[in-house]
């Protein structure tokens, strides 16, 4: 019983760091896209 839980935790943690780090990178790549189409003024 106790392995069954072990396992099914290390299972559920695998996938929400997956999951946390699939959403940052998401963000990332979506704010260096939001760059590239708008980029930052340089006022010299």
């Amino acid at each position: 019983m106790s392995a069954a839980l072990t396992s099914f935790s290390l299972f559920l943690v695998r996938g929400l760091a997956i999951n946390a780090l699939g959403a940052t990178l998401l963000s990332c790549c979506s704010r260096s896209i939001e760059r590239a189409q708008h980029p930052p003024r340089v006022f010299a």
